[in-house]
Formats: structure tokens, C-alpha cells, sequence
């Protein structure tokens, strides 16, 4: 296996911008809320993904971050923006997972893609993004 060599592949920059969020498992097709709501904390964000920490990552038996890597599960996330004073809510897709260094007060980390958002919380993430 190759190592990672020191070269940036992301297309888009990532920001840092630490924001508290909470998020819970949602079905896709039954459009409905499958676990209780879980917090943490955002490190970095972009347009379409995040970084999100967290201590806790099973609730009711399932592992959110491996459950919301499939094609029928996402993470229903809700974003407080402090210097908006407004609620983005966003769906996503959990890309990659693992643990924090043991530095971090947060014990897990995911890479979240945004995979759907309403036209007003688009707007405010975009407003909010170009203000970083």
C-alpha cells in the first residue's frame, strides 16, 4: 500500500471553522429520522462536505458513521451559524471515518459530502463560506 506522499487532492478548500452541529441518522427512502440526535463539533467545511467530531458513535445498536456510508441511510445534520443567527439543515453522505489523535477532545472524526440541502440553507452556507 502507498503512503500518503503530501499532496492535496481535494477540489475544493477546506475552511477552518469550528461550529457546534447536532446529527442523527435518517432514512432516505422513508424520508424519516432513524436514531436519536447525537452532537459534536465541525473542524473544517467546505461548500459540499464537512468534518465532523464526536465522543459518541453507536446509538441503538448502530454504528452511525458506517450506517450513514450506504445508499439507504445519510446523517441528518443541523448547523447553528453564530454570526448568521440561523439553522442550516443538510443531509450527507459519510465518505471516511476514524479516530481523533489522541489530542483531540473528541474521540471519532468523519468526512461528511453534503449530498442535499434547501435552497435557503444553501444560500446561508454560501453566504457563510464566502465570509470565512
Amino acid at each position: 500500500m502507498k503512503g500518503w506522499r503530501g499532496v492535496e487532492r481535494r477540489k475544493l478548500l477546506r475552511l477552518k471553522s469550528p461550529l457546534p452541529v447536532q446529527f442523527n441518522l435518517y432514512h432516505v427512502l422513508g424520508r424519516r429520522e432513524t436514531s436519536r440526535r447525537l452532537g459534536g463539533m465541525i473542524c473544517n467545511v467546505s461548500f459540499e462536505g464537512i468534518c465532523l467530531e464526536t465522543n459518541v458513535v453507536l446509538v441503538d445498536g448502530s454504528h452511525v458513521f458506517s450506517e450513514a456510508m450506504t445508499e439507504e441511510k445519510r446523517l441528518k445534520i443541523e448547523i447553528d451559524l453564530p454570526a448568521e443567527s440561523e439553522r442550516i439543515t443538510a443531509t450527507g453522505k459519510v465518505i471516511w471515518y476514524d479516530l481523533n489523535p489522541s489530542s483531540s477532545p473528541y474521540r471519532f472524526r468523519a468526512g461528511v459530502y453534503l449530498t442535499e440541502m434547501d435552497g435557503d440553507s444553501k444560500e446561508i452556507w454560501r453566504r457563510f463560506l464566502t465570509a470565512l
